[in-house]
Order: structure tokens, then C-alpha cells, then sequence
């Protein structure tokens, strides 16, 4: 059980830190200024994003992928709480306002469960 749970999880960031780099035009539109966020670090994110799946995927530093990504999702948590303030579209489509309130709990759900497989339980 635990090697599907390691295996959605690192496909999860590989896919989303990909979709990421292939909208950095429509991610730096609604990123939030006070954090700076241009696409070049959206890149970089994304590209973070990428390595913490493939490293969750392996056994060797599995553990320290899963704290990396634990450490991308919190780093990240205020430009989604600002997406939801200003309710702003994502990837440049509008969007539900509750859809984006809800973006918020799944964000920590995520990074639980990041914890409980890759971080406390590495098979």
C-alpha cells in the first residue's frame, strides 16, 4: 500500500510541477507582489516541484524529497491564500470563489500526506 501512495505522490508534483512550467505566462499574472514572484522563480518552483516527485520515487532520499516537498507546499501556501482573497483566475481561467477557498485545506491535506508516506514511513 505504501508504494502506491509513494507512486501518486510523486507522479502528483512531477504533473503539477510540469503543468506549472508550461503556464508561467498566466502563473505570474495572479502571483501575489509582495512576495516578488516573477516567472523565473515560478520556474524554479515548479522545477522543485518536479525533482521532489522523482525524488519521493526514490528510496535513497525519499525522505528528504518528502520534507522538500512538505517545505514547497508551506513556501507556496500564501499565493494560494492570496488567489483566494482576490479571487483570481487560475491558469487564466475564472473559477468558483469557493472553488479557490478550497484550493487551502487540499494544499495541507497534501503536505500531511506527504508527511505520513514519504517523510514518517519510507519503505
Amino acid at each position: 500500500m505504501a508504494k502506491v501512495h509513494i507512486t501518486l505522490i510523486g507522479f502528483l508534483f512531477i504533473g503539477v510541477g510540469i503543468a506549472h512550467m508550461a503556464g508561467l505566462e498566466t502563473a505570474s499574472l495572479f502571483s501575489p507582489f509582495i512576495l516578488s514572484v516573477q516567472e523565473d522563480w515560478i520556474g524554479f518552483l515548479a522545477g522543485l516541484a518536479v525533482v521532489g516527485g522523482i525524488g519521493v520515487l526514490l528510496q535513497g532520499v525519499r525522505r528528504w524529497a518528502g520534507l522538500g516537498l512538505i517545505a514547497l507546499l508551506l513556501a507556496v501556501f500564501p499565493a494560494n491564500i492570496h488567489l483566494a482573497v482576490h479571487q483570481l483566475p487560475l491558469a487564466g481561467v475564472p473559477v468558483e470563489p469557493w472553488l479557490l477557498w478550497v484550493r487551502l485545506p487540499v494544499v495541507l491535506i497534501l503536505g500531511f500526506w506527504v508527511g505520513r508516506w514519504a517523510v514518517v514511513e519510507t519503505p
